[in-house]
């Protein structure tokens, strides 16, 4: 009986040890499961074969796309990275999407620029075979980075990354360009978003290139139906540019936008087609038909400021009250182009200020305007007073008629267009560009009664500096107190 005893304790002890090592396998299995993995693409030499989880044993084709035959279980964060300067033709499009990483961990799709096929590393490309196939289709998953692949050779109709609800998505370092057309619809849209796509400040389009040129520059669409942000981005030789929701358009390079060979378009460089704030600022933009910046219908409220706009006719701002009427904020622009500001029906509420106007301001529309600190100029009062095409209109000295000319708007931002800290001098200046002013070099503080003696070098000929004092280090400038001595000369 002891020894069955022994045995069957034995054979529990045994038991429980399976059944402990049954857990701990689980449990491996699951974190191996979890854990992202790499994965290489490589159309010219791959086979979906490999394991695709190494250079030397690559796939031809991505997961998703049409055609790819290999084994691949998805977890959050996986990588797929494409051979730079290899190209995937239109057979193996599109590539449907049936999973999303997670918030923390995105799904990635891109590249490693150590990978390449040649002499130097070049994106990696999709070619559309001038077919209206779609390359990325991510309908309904979130989660997901598309990073410096290039999108060729499409033909009309629908988009090339199709969004749709999707969202924490970000489009970065891409290009497409040479789409065409054959029909007589334009409505090729590089990015596809959706009408029903959230706002989401993680919905990200930067340092994109959408370039028509050489088949398609009266043709196409950038973005249409972003809810979230486009930064940084080319948009030239084609019909339309950014077309958002809602959010944001900054720091974006548009124009030439050209007359579409589709009478039933009209151009724009951003038009925003949602409810929503609307933030514009940043932007160069030139050379466009149509309305250049165009707001409202819904949409609305609408901020627009540091751009600078020229050669853009015959709209360069409009807001569109039809919808209802909303508050339009327009600061600190330099427009080169006939009546700056428009509206279309309903009853827009303009607050128009530090505008440097070469042309005229607004035509009589609004609800109600109200203005403050604008310049305005014609042509030749302008080149009389240093500003000029060849100089992007920017002021040349501090006795410029902009400088230390405008009102104080730090309550919604502090920069210029390149970045500059406003105010340089002893006010902000007008116009898209805040004048570098030289900073001085203090080599003395010293109290003489209860004065302070601030002695120094490096400063502008008879420019003023505002002198601020602070007992905590850590607070914003803004928050800092003006010395009763206000300024002084920095001669």
């Amino acid at each position: 009986m002891n020894t069955l005893r022994a045995f069957l304790y034995d054979n529990v002890v045994q038991v429980v040890l399976l059944k402990n090592m049954k857990i701990l396998l689980v449990l491996l299995f699951a974190a191996a499961s979890a854990s992202a993995n790499t994965y290489y693409i490589d159309y010219a030499s791959g086979s979906d074969s490999n394991s695709g989880t190494s250079t030397n044993t690559p796939w031809k084709c991505c997961p998703g796309m049409s055609g790819f035959a290999g084994s691949y279980t998805h977890s959050a964060g996986d990588r797929f990275i494409f051979k730079g300067g290899v190209t995937w033709p239109s057979s193996t499009l599109k590539i449907t999407f049936s999973h999303g990483g997670a918030a923390a961990n995105p799904d990635y799709y891109g590249v490693n620029t150590n990978y390449f096929a040649g002499s130097s590393w070049m994106r990696p490309i999709l070619d559309g075979g001038a077919g209206t196939e779609v390359a990325f289709w991510l309908v309904n998953y979130n989660n997901i980075i598309i990073d410096n692949l290039e999108f060729n050779n499409w033909g009309m109709s629908g988009g090339v990354i199709n969004a749709y609800t999707s969202t924490n998505i970000s489009i970065l370092n891409c290009c497409f360009h040479n789409w065409s057309h054959s029909g007589t619809t334009d409505d090729l849209k590089c990015i596809n978003g959706s009408s029903y796509q959230a706002y989401s400040a993680n919905n990200v389009i930067s340092n994109c290139v959408f370039d028509g040129s050489p088949l398609g520059t009266n043709s196409g669409m950038a973005v249409y139906h972003w809810s979230g942000v486009i930064k940084k981005c080319v948009a030239k030789n084609m019909s339309n540019g950014f077309l958002p929701n809602s959010g944001e358009v900054s720091g974006c390079q548009i124009g030439p936008i050209n007359v579409s060979f589709d009478s039933n378009q009209h151009e724009n460089a951003i038009e925003s087609l949602g409810n929503g704030s609307q933030y514009y600022f940043n932007n160069v933009i030139h050379n466009t038909v149509g309305v250049t910046i165009f707001i409202g219908n819904p949409g609305g409220p609408g901020y627009v400021y540091n751009n600078l706009i020229y050669n853009s006719t015959p709209v360069p701002i409009q807001f569109d009250g039809r919808s209802g009427g909303f508050n339009c904020y327009v600061y600190n622009n330099t427009v080169v182009s006939g009546t700056a500001l428009h509206n279309t029906g309903g009853g827009c509420y303009l607050y128009a200020t530090n505008n440097h106007i070469i042309g005229s301001l607004v035509d009589s529309s609004f609800a109600s305007v109200s203005q403050g600190n604008n310049l305005i100029q014609t042509v030749s009062q302008a080149a009389a007073t240093g500003y000029s095409a060849a100089n992007n209109w920017q002021p040349t000295s501090t006795s410029s008629p902009t400088v230390d000319a405008g009102a104080d708007l730090s309550v919604l931002f502090n920069t210029d267009i390149n970045g500059n800290i406003r105010p340089q001098g002893t006010a902000w200046d007008i116009g898209a560009y805040e004048y570098p002013q030289a900073v001085p070099i203090i080599n003395a503080i010293l109290p003489s009664g209860t004065n302070l003696i601030i002695s120094g070098t490096n400063g502008s000929p008879n420019g003023n500096y505002l002198v601020l004092a602070s007992t905590n280090l850590l607070l914003p400038r803004t928050n800092w107190t003006r010395l009763s001595t206000n300024s002084f000369n920095g001669s």
